[in-house]
């Protein structure tokens, strides 16, 4: 086998995907060598997986790493292009009904409100909001499926509903 190159062959969701591009640097971690390795992106699949619908990404390591072996488990980290003014909600803020977005704002009485927002790009723990939400607005991120329009909630001392 020959171990002159490594790459690492990744899985990314479409949104991410189209944010991505031949030559960006990436670092990628390899959880059994507790160690980080530089890499760039070489390749990225023109069509997505039929049954994943995501999109395959080739991440060539530089350097020579002879204790890199083949099947070894990697972590990809990818710093993207950031806009500036990008507004951000915890992913268990959103609640998706009938194909439409929603996020529960709080208002300075505690009171709910039902807010329809266009979302973008989406990571583990956060979504962009693009429309429907201001900064600065207090957002319900937990027990969002039992909220209703002008129900009155208990808020924490950090701002979290109860």
């Amino acid at each position: 086998m020959d171990n002159s190159s490594s790459y690492v062959d990744c899985q990314v969701a479409e949104q991410q995907a189209a944010q991505l591009r031949t030559g960006m640097p990436v670092q990628v971690a390899i959880d059994s060598l507790g160690r980080e390795y530089p890499g760039t992106i070489i390749y990225i699949s023109p069509a997505s997986d039929a049954k994943t619908q995501t999109f395959t990404v080739r991440l060539a390591l530089t350097g020579d790493e002879p204790v890199i072996k083949s099947g070894m488990f990697a972590h990809a980290s990818i710093t993207g292009l950031l806009k500036q003014q990008t507004l951000f909600v915890a992913k268990t803020a959103i609640l998706e009904k009938n194909a439409k977005q929603y996020v529960f704002t709080i208002n300075d009485n505690n009171q709910v409100e039902q807010r329809l927002v266009t979302t973008g790009q989406r990571s583990d723990e956060a979504v962009e909001i693009l429309t429907g939400l201001s900064d600065g607005e207090r957002v319900a991120v937990s027990n969002i499926a039992r909220l209703k329009p002008e129900m009155v909630v208990e808020v924490d001392g950090k701002g979290k509903q109860l």
